[in-house]
């Protein structure tokens, strides 16, 4: 089950939710047995029964062979080892090292049980002979090199501004990565077709540079390499700006473009900073723009790309070089790298508050973040004719992505529905109806029932279960003058869940049922406030009574 809201707050109109992990980090909780090491309070993993998966030493690791060697380290009060690979038992590959510390073996695939090129599951447990039991699990990959996984890969060097990687998949879901002259490898992510820019900070330089574009496919087990050269002007400097991180609103976080590489020992390097995009209302300045270390105070959450120029000083006076793609740099030119902040509340996104039906100024809205702290962010309703309101955010950063108003009419609801379904897993998704007394029904008091199925399709879209026609398509509250008793509640409704996940997995739809209610002055009796509807008879209404409809008061309405 997704789990999203932790408190709803009933105060006036509103209906807060508190953003948890599993909402922004898309998380799912299910009944699924596995192995997992056992956790004791206090003492995580030192127990000395407890033992420690050394090598693979990560569950990422991905071995680019056909055999691994698995190191297991071992508690001093651990007296049975065994171990388990794909529900093959593969306790006497292991043997004893370091003075009986430590467990290795050496697994290949076609002669260890259980071993396959793909992803693989290595469980151990270790125990003190009386009970005391450890369990520990690691996964890895084993990849063979095939063909046909790179379609085509290309890199192209520009003048000052690092050099562009394009790579063509055969098939998309790939893991696809670069790396410049063996160092660090950066992930290329998109779909069957992407692209990255490399600076100095991937190791990019003047000269020529051997690049290694991988592809693999961890299901399969398989793997294709190309290799690339690409030579950078080597009169002009490669400039470095760090690669793209997250923050968060309120708090400073520090560039560095000190890995920018010269053109030669003794040249000085001239910083200029800037940013080129930012989140609607930002008002954020670079602090030390000039310095190779620059300061920037996130406001508001979403996307911040920041951009270094660099220039040297004393360039020498050479002569123009003509790189590989026959492209022409003059000496002295400036070079520039760009890198991404993505800025999240200042509280996470994980427990931000969200009002789903909230009031600001007298409008209807979405407020994110509590009201007056830095980052946090009211969405008004941008058409109050419209009945119907989404908001989607980043999951990530809460940032604003979409605001858009439509009406719960067949047509508006259409146009919702298709809205929904261009979303992906990294949105969240507000769906409001604030104020019951709108609709844009033909027929205001019966609704629409087309219009309802269409708008409960888009809640479903988003793992939210269907509302009734009455509370998605009618208007409400309309009393019958005559008898004071209301006909139909007045209702609003609001529902946040993520694209793709299964109905009824995200947070409930919330619906506001307001219901017409006799005024209790302090004149009133209490048996006048347990009469309703209104008497039929003037004798039977008690002194100081006046029946009419008190000021609408939410109430839930399961």
């Amino acid at each position: 089950m997704l789990r999203v809201s932790a408190a709803v707050n009933k105060i006036g109109r509103f209906r807060t939710l508190f953003v948890t992990a599993a909402i922004v980090s898309g998380m799912s909780m299910s009944c699924v047995a596995a192995a997992a090491p056992r956790r004791i309070a206090g003492s995580a993993g030192r127990q000395p029964w407890a033992s420690q998966i050394v090598s693979p030493s990560s569950s990422h690791a991905v071995f680019l062979s056909r055999s691994t060697q698995v190191v297991v380290r071992l508690g001093s009060g651990v007296r049975s080892f065994q171990a388990w690979l794909g529900g093959r038992a593969v306790t006497g590959a292991f043997r004893s090292a370091d003075g009986g510390n430590t467990r290795v073996a050496t697994l290949r695939v076609g002669s260890t049980p259980g071993l396959a090129f793909g992803r693989n599951m290595l469980y151990v447990r270790t125990s003190n002979g009386s009970g005391r039991r450890w369990f520990i699990q690691r996964s890895f990959v084993l990849a063979r090199p095939v063909g046909g996984l790179l379609s085509a890969a290309t890199a192209d060097a520009g003048c000052g501004t690092g050099a562009e990687v394009r790579v063509d998949l055969a098939r998309p879901r790939l893991a696809v990565n670069v790396r410049v002259d063996g160092g660090p490898s950066r992930a290329i992510r998109g779909g069957s077709t992407r692209s990255i820019n490399l600076y100095a900070n991937s190791g990019l330089h003047p000269g020529r540079n051997v690049l290694t574009v991988q592809a693999l496919d961890a299901v399969r087990g398989t793997y294709q390499q190309r290799v690339l050269r690409v030579d950078m002007p080597s009169t002009i400097p490669v400039a470095a700006a760090g690669i793209s991180r997250r923050a968060r609103t309120g708090r400073t976080i520090q560039f560095s473009a000190a890995e920018s590489v010269k053109t030669a020992p003794g040249q000085r390097l001239v910083y200029r900073w800037t940013i080129t995009s930012r989140p609607s209302g930002s008002r954020a300045r670079l602090q030390n723009a000039s310095s190779a270390h620059p300061l920037l105070r996130p406001d508001r959450p979403g996307s911040y790309v920041v951009r270094v120029t660099i220039f040297e000083v004393s360039a020498a006076a050479a002569s123009a070089h003509v790189s590989s793609t026959g492209l022409l740099c003059a000496a002295g030119s400036e070079s520039v790298a760009t890198t991404t902040v993505s800025a999240a509340l200042s509280a996470g996104p994980i427990g931000v508050p969200i009002d789903t039906i909230a009031t600001a100024n007298g409008s209807p809205g979405v407020q994110v973040g509590s009201p007056n702290t830095i980052g946090s962010q009211f969405y008004s309703v941008p058409d109050r004719s419209k009945a119907l309101q989404l908001v989607v955010l980043n999951r990530s950063t809460l940032a604003e992505e979409q605001n858009v108003s439509y009406g719960n009419d067949p047509a508006g609801a259409s146009a919702l529905l298709s809205a929904v379904k261009r979303l992906s897993s990294g949105d969240l998704v507000i769906i409001t109806k604030p104020d019951p007394q709108v609709t844009n029904a033909a027929d205001p008091d019966r609704g629409d029932a087309t219009a309802a199925a269409t708008i409960n399709q888009a809640l479903n879209a988003i793992g939210v279960s269907s509302v009734s026609s009455l509370v998605s398509t009618e208007v409400g509250c309309h009393p019958d003058q005559e008898t004071q008793v209301d006909d139909g509640p007045c209702s609003s409704l609001s529902a946040i869940g993520v694209p793709g996940i299964p109905q009824g997995q995200a947070p409930s739809t919330r619906v506001l049922a307001h219901q017409l209610r006799p005024p209790r002055p302090a004149t009133c009796t209490a048996t006048c406030a347990r009469i309703w509807p209104a008497p039929t008879s003037p004798s039977s209404t008690p002194s100081g009574c006046r029946w009419t409809p008190a000021p609408r008061m939410p109430t839930p309405r399961s």
